[in-house]
């Protein structure tokens, strides 16, 4: 099929979700947009109840990226999905996904929209655990929780997806357009790698500092409550339930 981009138009979509951000996200569209010479920068509004939307509307004339709205509050995870679904109808090859508070390096950004153009893998998956330095910079609650994540779904798993939790992840639009996803929180970063697995993606691990939000920011809205870590385990097992199938199955 004939690609409909010009020349020039980046074959990366770098998709930030977007809640309830007004009081950073000026600061978020100014350094992310610095970097839409390497990416299609696309923000999608997920229903926010503060004045994010307008904000973004208004910064939409002055900075180059797209705007994809809910009418109302559907999830993390449906707005990934959305957001895959925008960049797969216009035949971007790759999709970035990222955190709208910065929190994923807007350079480390960019390094990843130059890296997957050149690299064979079919997904890369950050690593935020790479040194203590690192995971000093999460509170000690969240990094005892991010610890425990890790190292579970990692037995179920395996060793080849080193964070498996991480959000900050490239894949490319062809192997995404596959999946069939249904989450709408932040499961859906573990469902993906069920479709990972299923589908016999090809992997890349790459090192990436997770910083934390400042005293501007509102709180995340990522929680670790029993619902999402039990969507965790459900998705985990799932992963494990197929490493089985494709080791008997390589058995024959």
């Amino acid at each position: 099929m004939k690609s409909t981009h010009r020349s020039k138009e980046p074959l990366v979509c770098l998709v930030i979700p977007v809640f309830n951000e007004n009081q950073s996200i000026n600061e978020s569209v100014i350094a992310l947009a610095s970097g839409s010479s390497h990416y299609k920068l696309l923000f999608v509004e997920d229903g926010s109840t503060d004045e994010t939307l307008k904000t973004l509307s208004a910064l939409k004339l002055a900075y180059d990226f797209e705007l994809l709205i809910h009418d109302s509050n559907l999830g993390y995870g449906a707005a990934c999905r959305s957001g895959a679904a925008w960049a797969i109808s216009r035949q971007y090859e790759w999709i970035i996904f990222a955190d709208s508070d910065l929190t994923n390096s807007p350079d480390e950004i960019i390094d990843l929209s130059k890296e997957i153009l050149s690299g064979t893998s079919d997904v890369y998956k950050a690593n935020r655990f790479k040194t203590q330095t690192d995971k000093r910079l999460m509170t000690r609650f969240r990094n005892l929780l991010s610890t425990f994540a890790r190292h579970l779904t990692r037995l179920l798993i395996g060793p080849k997806i080193k964070d498996p939790t991480n959000g900050f992840r490239a894949i490319r639009t062809n192997l995404y357009s596959q999946f069939q996803l249904y989450s709408t929180d932040f499961s859906l970063i573990m469902e993906e790698v069920f479709e990972y697995l299923r589908l016999s993606a090809s992997i890349s691990n790459f090192e990436a500092h997770l910083g934390i939000r400042n005293a501007n920011q509102r709180a995340s809205s990522f929680r670790y409550n029993p619902n999402l870590l039990r969507n965790y385990l459900y998705w985990s097992q799932r992963c494990f339930l197929q490493r089985l199938i494709i080791f008997f199955r390589n058995l024959k």
